[in-house]
């Protein structure tokens, strides 16, 4: 019986860090995106092809 416990927690434990480990990566992709999308609203059109009269 002990030993069928302690599959059973071995089991869980897994399951659960490779839940951690795509939480995780989830959240790192969204963050990138979030900035990426972030930058580009901010440096869309910035700057023009020719240049100003330096004012």
């Amino acid at each position: 019986m002990a030993a069928t416990t302690r599959r059973g927690g071995l089991a869980v434990t897994i399951v659960l860090a490779v839940l951690s480990v795509v939480v995780a990566v989830g959240s790192v992709v969204q963050i990138y995106r979030i900035g990426d999308s972030g930058a580009k609203a901010v440096w869309h059109d910035s700057f023009t092809p020719t240049p100003g009269n330096g004012g």
